[in-house]
This record gives structure tokens, C-alpha cells and sequence, in this order.
């Protein structure tokens, strides 16, 4: 506790944010004071990178994001990296006023065709917020005609429902890369 400012912040710039978050809120108020400063929190991206393959963090972790640290951050987030499956559970924990950059891992035809319509319990959001949107798309040995029906069905839900889009990046991940990474 006897170290300054700046030292714990250099050393919690050689871990990763989210290890960063998950292993200091909450231990002690001046961690929080660090942690909690709004340049810290703004971007923040709920995906192990400790790896070369960034993969969905584990559910303890999760369950502390969304029941503690979330709630407490929310308003100040302006950019979001998350897996599909989580984000529901992530963007239902806040209401994320200054959120404008998602990055969602993995998506796949159904994600696109439940999430990404006026429906969406996130429209307003999509509709409104978001000017920046980073996609990557699962082509788990999809045929060439499949890849290029799901990522039409992706472009077309897209350009409907993200009003105030400026920037799409948008490419598949996994062995077969039929569809090349696309950025507009």
C-alpha cells in the first residue's frame, strides 16, 4: 500500500484489464479510486487475451463482472469486445450511455437473426449509440454458398438496425476464411 500511483498503475498496465478489474475492485478503496478512474473504464473487453486464441472467459468471472463490477461502470463505457454468447447477459446489466464501439467474437446466423432486429431488447442501443461495430463471424467449415447466405443475412440486419454507423469491420474467423475481413 506504500507504493505511489504511478507504480501500481505501471504494474497494472503489464496485466490485462480484466484481470485488472476482477482481481482489484472491491479490495481496498484506493484500488477503486485507480480502477474506477474514467480513463481506465472506458473500453473494456470481456474476452480472455492472456492467450494467443482470445476465448470466452470463465463463468466465475463473468458472474463477478455482471453482479459487481458492471453496475458500478456501466455509464462510463464507450467501447465493449465481448463473445456472443455473453452479450445479452453484459448489455442487460447497465444502461451504457456513452457506449459507441461493440466488438462482438463469434457470431453466427441465429445470434444475427434474434439480435440484430427491431425486437432486440438492445435496439436502442444499436440503433442510436453504436457508430463503431467489430464483428468476427463462426465459419466452422461452412460451404462457400452458406458463409456468403449468413454474412448477406448479417449485412442486411446490420445496415437496417445500426442508424448512426460510421465504421463496420467485419470478418470470419476459424480454419476456412472464405469470407475475407471486410472494414467500411
Amino acid at each position: 500500500m506504500d507504493l505511489p500511483d504511478e507504480m501500481i498503475l505501471a504494474i497494472w498496465n503489464k496485466l490485462s484489464k480484466i484481470d485488472v478489474l476482477y482481481s482489484f475492485v472491491g479490495v481496498h478503496q484506493r484500488f477503486n479510486r485507480l480502477v474506477f478512474d474514467k480513463t481506465y473504464i472506458q473500453s473494456i473487453e470481456l474476452i480472455n487475451s492472456n492467450s494467443k486464441h482470445k476465448h470466452l472467459m470463465t463463468v466465475p468471472i463473468l458472474d463477478r463482472f455482471c453482479s459487481y463490477i458492471l453496475p458500478q461502470v456501466h455509464t462510463f463505457v464507450e467501447s465493449l469486445t465481448l463473445e456472443s454468447i455473453s452479450m445479452e447477459r453484459v448489455l442487460s446489466v447497465g444502461t451504457y450511455h456513452h457506449l459507441r464501439k461493440l466488438t462482438i467474437i463469434n457470431i453466427d446466423q441465429e445470434f444475427a437473426l434474434r439480435h440484430f432486429t427491431d425486437e432486440s431488447p438492445f435496439t436502442e442501443i444499436f440503433n442510436e449509440q453504436i457508430t463503431h461495430l467489430k464483428i468476427s463471424i463462426i465459419d466452422p467449415e461452412r460451404s462457400l454458398s452458406s458463409l456468403i447466405d449468413l454474412t448477406t443475412n448479417v449485412f442486411a440486419r446490420i445496415f437496417s438496425l445500426f442508424k448512426n454507423l460510421t465504421e463496420l469491420d467485419f470478418g470470419s474467423t476459424g480454419r476456412r476464411r472464405y469470407c475475407p475481413r471486410l472494414k467500411i
